[in-house]
């Protein structure tokens, strides 16, 4: 998983006592087609919203997602997913996270999507 530059830039910041970060209150998950730090495009589908997650603590490294996250049914196609991030807000907002999915899913008009816990891990390096 990889950090982005505005994630990176403000632990920096952080660490180095520059100014302080205060971490979102709340995270997204997005879903995407494609790598999201490269040329890659977030779903897109009337029924598509970006869906609260929470993650535990690092334990050697990672951290998973604590609990699970279920997208709507799909309306439309949505190709194939590749690719997830992590934002500060439910529209728009500051990716903090970009990676890939464990295995790339085609989504077709009725699918869902379902994340159990522990399956998105985060690493720290």
């Amino acid at each position: 998983m990889t950090w982005t530059t505005y994630s990176a830039n403000k632990i920096n910041d952080h660490v180095l006592g520059v100014a302080s970060y205060t971490a979102p209150a709340t995270l997204y998950l997005a879903l995407y087609i494609g790598d999201p730090l490269g040329a890659g495009t977030e779903v897109s589908d009337p029924a598509y919203a970006r869906k609260v997650v929470a993650f535990s603590a690092a334990a050697a490294g990672t951290s998973t997602n604590s609990g699970e996250v279920i997208f709507n049914q799909a309306t439309e196609g949505w190709g194939t997913l590749s690719h997830f991030a992590v934002f500060d807000a439910v529209t728009g907002g500051n990716m903090l996270r970009a990676g890939s999915l464990a295995q790339a899913e085609g989504v077709n008009p009725g699918n869902v999507i379902r994340f159990d816990p522990s399956t998105l891990s985060l690493t720290t390096v």
